[in-house]
């Protein structure tokens, strides 16, 4: 039987190993698959089996992790930087631009907001694969990941894949602005709008084995301490039970050579940084994008070579509503993305627009207590009435309009990455303002004209594109199935192998065609 190594634990990983196991192969996943802190993984245990939470236990969850008017400068979980954690094996120069990368087991889907959103058929257009080529994926992924929403208008541009998602509960603001925009929906679908409640790898009711009942707490964007939302980590403890499939954590991959008809890949042990090496007859390449690229090029001795790798442009936009939820600050609710809205206008962008509506938060009081400063005693019940009213619009665009980063390896082994902005990309965001404003009765929604902007180059995480899938492999394009040119049997699974980025979450795509690959490579 051939030998097949996967390198990497996140979604992609974890999807291109169940296609394989299933087709009867044996796998072995290669990992550098650093967990939590043992301390704070017990004192989550505790946490875990209480029906309430005190304050002492919220402020533990928080973990310290603090908001302002920009947001919050890194993503932590439980206040713990281990899920993006960079070592000395991953030296970066950063100018313009901004990353995160993760060693963790599970990847960077620890981290991620869980939103699950296939390919519209507009965007299925960018890919060279027979329309619907996807499409019988994203049921198998389903099929080890919990998918929590319902089914509603949206699915006509983005289908659910599934005829029994798990019930997710609206926040109280989501569910006006829910009723809002469907008094209205006819005429919104007319302007381009397309709109339901958001899709996400979560499981709320307590249904999914790793899972216990949400408790509404409010803390989701601090981490679950009840585990409702779904991390690549638990697949990899379910692949461990398969006896085909192997873990080794513990090993940064540096590069891979073809050496006497297989391939050998070089690692160093993370403890000891001692070498290690191991031979395959296949490798899939699922480390993340800009990690992937980087092997790619030592393993093809490319340095000092830029390499352009997709963005998708994110902004932040405050956004007042035109109706109010009373006491928001003490609701008990998830504070998951709640709704999507996706823009089709060519007056605004030649490419969809992907909206994200994030309802309250305790950043937000967070944020507005710090900028008020001292006056916050005479200023909080006016701040409680206007956070009544408020949401946060995440505001995504495709890479078309967007900026880009400049990769390339250099001598020393060091990466750089330079991010190059597109000078269109806030023009388009002015007109979707306007266009907003314009529709304002109609969905409830009024961005605040002169807040929010332009985040850091490659802040959003949704990026790739970088060793891009064409017909055949040739230079650093791969081929349909991520192969490498040159690397005979190095196949790459994550986003780096995408046609384009999209402005939709990229999460489940990247799933359903790690699967694809795994499901139908020639072995």
């Amino acid at each position: 039987m051939k030998t097949l190594i996967v390198i990497g634990s996140g979604p992609a990983g974890v999807s291109v190993s169940k296609a394989l196991l299933e087709r009867g192969m044996k796998v072995t996943m290669l990992d550098v698959g650093r967990t939590m802190e043992d301390t704070l993984s017990q004192e989550l245990a505790e946490l875990r089996v209480k029906n309430e939470l005190s304050q002492e236990d919220r402020d533990r969850i928080r973990g310290g992790v603090q908001a302002d008017v920009t947001g919050v400068e890194e993503k932590k979980l439980f206040g713990s930087s281990y899920a993006a954690r960079l070592g000395h094996q991953f030296p970066v120069e950063m100018k313009n631009a901004w990353f995160y990368l993760s060693f963790a087991k599970g990847g960077l889907s620890n981290l991620w907001g869980r939103l699950m959103m296939p390919l519209s058929d507009e965007d299925q257009q960018d890919w060279p694969l027979p329309k619907g080529a996807l499409d019988k994926y994203y049921p198998r992924v389903l099929e080890y990941v919990p998918l929590a929403g319902r089914k509603d208008r949206l699915e006509k541009l983005l289908p659910l894949y599934t005829s029994n998602p798990g019930r997710h509960e609206f926040s109280g603001q989501a569910e006006k602005l829910d009723k809002f925009m469907h008094r209205h929906a006819e005429a919104l679908e007319d302007q381009g709008f397309s709109f339901g409640q958001s899709r996400l790898a979560a499981c709320f009711d307590g249904s999914w084995k790793q899972s216990d009942k949400c408790r509404r707490c409010g803390l989701c964007l601090y981490g679950c301490v009840y585990q409702d939302l779904y991390s690549a980590a638990w697949t990899v403890d379910e692949l461990c039970r398969n006896e085909n499939f192997t873990y080794l954590n513990g090993h940064v991959v540096d590069f891979i050579e073809k050496n006497q008809g297989c391939l050998t890949v070089h690692a160093e042990k993370e403890d000891d940084r001692a070498h290690a090496t191991f031979n395959a007859d296949k490798v899939f390449l699922a480390t993340g994008s800009v990690a992937s690229t980087r092997i790619v090029l030592k393993s093809k001795k490319m340095y000092n070579k830029p390499v352009h790798l997709q963005y998708s442009d994110f902004y932040i936009m405050p956004t007042f509503t035109l109706f109010s939820q009373r006491n928001v600050v003490d609701e008990a609710l998830d504070t998951c993305c709640q709704y999507f809205v996706q823009i089709s206008d060519s007056a605004v962008d030649s490419r969809m627009v992907n909206l994200q509506v994030y309802t309250y938060t305790d950043y937000y009081y967070k944020a507005f207590k710090k900028a008020a400063g001292p006056l916050f005693p005479l200023l909080e019940k006016p701040i409680r009435w206007v956070l009544d009213r408020f949401v946060v619009v995440f505001c995504y665009l495709h890479a078309d309009s967007s900026a880009h980063l400049q990769l390339s390896l250099k001598d020393n082994d060091g990466l750089e990455m330079v991010g190059v902005r597109n000078p269109e990309s806030k023009k388009i965001v002015r007109r979707l303002k306007r266009k907003l404003w314009k529709s304002a009765r109609k969905t409830g929604l009024v961005p605040f004209p002169f807040y929010g902007g332009e985040q850091k180059i490659g802040h959003s995480v949704h990026f790739g594109s970088s060793l891009p899938m064409s017909e055949t492999s040739d230079g650093l394009q791969t081929d349909i199935y991520g192969a490498v040119a040159g690397l005979n049997g190095l196949h790459v699974v994550d986003a780096a192998a995408f046609p384009a980025i999209p402005a939709t979450s990229p999460t489940f795509v990247i799933m359903a065609n790690a699967y694809r690959v795994g499901a139908e490579v020639e072995l």
